[in-house]
C-alpha cells in the first residue's frame, strides 16, 4: 500500500483525503481476509481436537474438510475484491509529467499544475494535456495550489501559457509568486481574467491575447518594460497609462481601443515610432508629452484631433503621418521652435494640411526625403532658406564653398560668387542635393528674383507687403536712424544692391516693389522725443490695402506678423507718442486687414476668395473682378464639392479640397473646407 500512496503524493488536499480513506479501508479489509480464514480454520480445527473422543472419525473427517472449505472460500473472496480495488485505486489520481513539468487531475476533471522542474529557462505550460489511454484533460492554473518547484539549476525567464489563466495566479500575496518573480518575457495566448496591472515587475516583453475584465483605471510604471501587447477587451487606455516606462519601445494595441488617455505614454525616454490604429477616436493632452527619442508617429484614419502638448518636450520629434481627411492638428501640438523641424505628411485634401499651411509648417504627401528651397536662383550675398522633409540630423554641405555658403544649423544658403552649386544634404548614409544659381547682385538681378520667387503675383497686397518686409529682413543689413550710412544706403539702390540700407532706403526700397503690382505706398516722416535722448526723427510707409491706408511700423528686425506691422492712424500715434508732420490718414477704424482681398497682379484681377468655409448641400458664389481674361473654375475632389462654369461652389461631403481659377494662362488656389 505504500506504493499506492506515493502514487497520490502530488493530489490535492481534498483528493488526497477522499483517496487516502478508501485506501485505508480496502487496505484493512483485504489485510484481514486471509488471516481471518487461517484463524477460523485453526479455531476450527481445534474445536474438533477437542472434542475427538466426542466425536467419532467420520465426523472429524467431515468437519476438517469443512474448514478446509471455508478457508478456500475467504482466498477466493480476498482475490476478487483485490484486484478491482487495486484497478481502481490506479484509475482515480491520474497524473502526467511532461519535459518540465507535472499535472494531477483534481474533482473537477482538470489538470492541475502541481510541479515544476526545470530543464532550462523557459515553460510552457499548454491548453490540454493527453494521458497514457490518450484521454485529453484541459490544464488549470489553480491560484490555490501550491506549486513544487525544482529549478535543477535553471532560472524560469521565459513563461508560455497557450490557454487561460487567472491573475490571482501571479499575485504578489500567492505562495507561488517567488516562482514567476524574476520573469522576462511573459506570453499568454489565451485569456486573463482581469487586467489591471503589470504583474511581472521584471518583465521586458509581455503579450496577452485576450481579457475577460478591464479596470475603468489602471496604470503600469514598469522601469524594464520594452514591449508589450495590449490583449484585445481593452477600449480605452486611461490617463497616465504608461506614465514613465522608461525603456519601454514598443507598444502593439488591440483591435478593441478606441480612445488614448491623457499623459498616456508621458516620460516614456526610449519611446522612438508609434503607429495608433484606425480604431483610435480619441487622443488626450500631451500624449507624449517629454518623449524625448520620439521620432515619427502615424496617426489613423479615426482620430478627430492631435491636441495641445501632445508633442511638447519632444526634442527628436520629426514627422507626423496623418492617414485620415478629418484630423485637425492643434496650433500648440508641440513647442513653437520645433515647428520648422516637423514635417506633417498628410492627404492634399485633408484638414491636417490646411493647418499646416495656416501655421506655416512643413507639410508633404510623402514620406520621401525632400530637399526645398524657396528658390533654386540666388544673387551674390543673397540668401535662401530651405528645409529638409522627413528628415532629421542631417549633415548640411555645399559641394563648392567659393560659390555657396551653406549653414545647416539654421537652414540657409548664401551665394558668395556667381555661379552653380549643388547643396547636399546627407541622410542615414545617403545623399540628397539641390542644386543651386548664383548671379552677380545688380539692381535688374535682384528684382527680377524678387518678383519670380519671394514677392510673387498669386499673392494678395496683403501677402506682398508681408513678403517683402520679411526679404528685406533676411537680405538687409539696416542702418539705425534717418540719416545713418552713406547717400546710397537711403535709397533703394543701396537696400537692393548694396544690401545696407537706413530708414529711407528701406521706404525707397518698399516703394519700388509696391508700385510693381500697382499698390499705393507714402512715406511717412515724424519728430519723436524720447526721455533722455532729445528729438529725433523717425521714418516709415504706409500702404493702402483695400481701399485703406496702414501704417507699416516694422520695417525689419521685427516679426511683421505680431509686431507693429499695419495699422491705424490712432493705434499708430498710440505706438509712436511722437510730434507728427505729414501722412495719409488711415481710414480705417481697426487694424485688421481684410485678407480676402486676393489681388492676383494680374491685370488687376480681384478674387473675393483666397479660403471659404461651406456647409454640405449649400453652394458659395467666386467671383473674379478687374479683367476681360477668360476664367474657368476647377475642382480637385469632386467628392468634396463641384463647381460650374460660372464659379458656383456646390458642396457635397466633409473635407478640404483645393478651387483651382485659371485667369488667362495664370492659375490661382482657393481652399474650400466643407462641413
Amino acid at each position: 500500500m505504500q506504493c499506492l500512496h506515493r502514487v497520490f503524493a502530488n493530489s490535492s488536499a481534498t483528493n488526497k483525503s477522499v483517496i487516502s480513506g478508501t485506501c485505508e479501508w480496502i487496505s484493512q479489509v483485504l489485510f484481514c481476509l486471509p488471516i481471518h480464514s487461517i484463524w477460523c480454520y485453526n479455531l476450527f480445527v481445534g474445536h474438533i481436537n477437542e472434542n475427538s473422543d466426542r466425536i467419532g472419525e467420520n465426523m472429524k473427517t467431515n468437519q476438517k474438510r469443512i474448514g478446509r472449505f471455508v478457508c478456500i472460500l475467504f482466498a477466493l473472496v480476498f482475490v476478487m475484491l483485490w484486484k478491482p480495488a487495486v484497478t481502481q485505486a490506479n484509475a482515480l489520481p491520474t497524473t502526467i509529467v511532461t519535459e518540465n513539468a507535472t499535472y494531477v487531475l483534481d474533482e473537477s476533471g482538470n489538470m492541475v499544475l502541481s510541479e515544476i522542474h526545470l530543464n532550462g529557462n523557459t515553460l510552457t505550460i499548454p491548453k490540454t494535456v493527453t494521458a497514457s489511454d490518450g484521454k485529453v484533460y484541459s490544464v488549470y492554473l489553480n491560484p490555490d495550489t501550491q506549486i513544487t518547484y525544482e529549478s535543477n539549476g535553471h532560472t524560469l525567464t521565459k513563461l508560455v501559457i497557450e490557454g487561460d489563466v487567472e491573475k490571482d495566479f501571479f499575485a504578489f500575496n500567492n505562495a507561488n509568486y517567488a516562482i514567476f518573480e524574476s520573469l522576462k518575457e511573459v506570453t499568454i495566448k489565451g485569456a486573463i481574467d482581469n487586467f489591471d496591472e503589470l504583474l511581472w515587475e521584471n518583465a521586458e516583453y509581455v503579450s496577452i491575447a485576450r481579457c475577460k475584465k478591464v479596470a475603468k483605471s489602471w496604470s503600469i510604471c514598469s522601469f524594464k518594460l520594452k514591449t508589450i501587447q495590449l490583449p484585445e477587451g481593452i477600449t480605452s487606455l486611461p490617463d497616465y497609462a504608461f506614465n514613465s516606462c522608461h525603456n519601454l519601445q514598443t507598444v502593439k494595441f488591440p483591435k478593441s481601443l478606441t480612445s488614448i488617455g491623457e499623459q498616456a505614454f508621458c516620460d516614456c525616454k526610449s519611446l522612438k515610432t508609434m503607429t495608433i490604429p484606425d480604431t483610435v477616436t480619441t487622443l488626450g493632452d500631451s500624449v507624449f508629452q517629454s518623449c524625448i527619442k520620439l521620432e515619427r508617429v502615424t496617426v489613423g484614419k479615426r482620430v478627430k484631433k492631435i491636441p495641445e502638448w501632445t508633442f511638447s518636450g519632444c526634442k527628436k520629434f520629426y514627422q507626423l503621418i496623418i492617414t485620415g481627411n478629418q484630423t485637425r492638428v492643434e496650433e500648440d501640438a508641440w513647442d513653437l521652435e520645433r515647428g520648422n523641424n516637423i514635417t506633417i505628411v498628410a492627404p492634399k485634401s485633408s484638414y491636417a494640411r490646411q493647418d499646416a499651411l495656416r501655421n506655416h509648417w512643413q507639410t508633404s504627401t510623402s514620406t520621401k526625403v525632400q530637399i526645398v528651397c524657396k528658390a533654386p536662383k540666388t544673387f551674390v550675398g543673397g540668401r535662401i532658406d530651405f528645409v529638409v522633409l522627413n528628415a532629421h540630423d542631417i549633415k548640411v554641405t555645399s559641394s563648392n564653398k567659393s560659390v555657396l555658403a551653406v549653414s545647416g544649423k539654421n537652414y540657409y544658403v548664401k551665394g558668395k560668387k556667381a555661379g552653380s552649386a549643388n547643396l547636399v544634404v546627407t541622410y542615414n548614409g545617403k545623399k540628397y542635393s539641390k542644386k543651386i544659381t548664383v548671379v552677380k547682385r545688380t539692381k535688374k538681378n535682384v528684382l527680377n528674383l524678387i518678383y519670380k520667387y519671394a514677392v510673387t503675383p498669386e499673392m494678395s497686397d496683403y501677402e506682398k507687403a508681408c513678403a517683402t518686409i520679411e526679404w528685406f529682413d533676411q537680405n538687409v543689413e539696416l542702418k539705425w536712424g534717418v540719416f545713418f550710412g552713406t547717400p546710397v544706403e537711403s535709397t533703394a539702390d543701396g537696400c537692393l544692391v548694396k544690401g545696407k540700407a537706413n530708414l529711407y532706403g528701406l521706404c525707397d526700397a518698399f516703394s519700388v516693389i509696391m508700385k510693381h503690382y500697382g499698390i499705393a505706398t507714402y512715406t511717412v516722416t515724424s519728430k519723436i522725443r524720447e526721455a533722455g535722448q532729445g528729438t529725433s526723427t523717425i521714418v516709415w510707409s504706409q500702404v493702402k490695402i483695400g481701399g485703406k491706408w496702414y501704417h507699416l511700423r516694422s520695417m525689419t528686425g521685427y516679426d511683421y506678423r505680431t509686431t507693429n506691422f499695419l495699422l491705424n492712424t490712432k493705434e499708430a500715434r498710440k505706438a509712436h507718442r511722437g510730434k507728427w508732420s505729414k501722412y495719409k490718414t488711415a481710414n480705417s477704424k481697426s487694424s485688421s486687414v481684410n485678407k480676402q482681398i486676393n489681388h492676383t497682379g494680374y491685370q488687376k484681377a480681384v478674387i473675393n476668395y483666397t479660403s471659404a468655409t461651406v456647409k454640405s448641400g449649400k453652394s458659395l458664389a467666386i467671383k473674379v473682378t478687374g479683367t476681360k481674361q477668360r476664367v474657368s473654375y476647377r475642382s480637385s475632389d469632386t467628392k468634396i464639392f463641384t463647381v460650374n462654369k460660372k464659379g458656383v461652389v456646390s458642396a457635397k461631403g466633409k473635407g478640404v479640397a483645393t478651387l483651382y481659377v485659371t485667369i488667362g494662362k495664370k492659375t490661382f488656389p482657393v481652399t474650400i473646407t466643407v462641413k
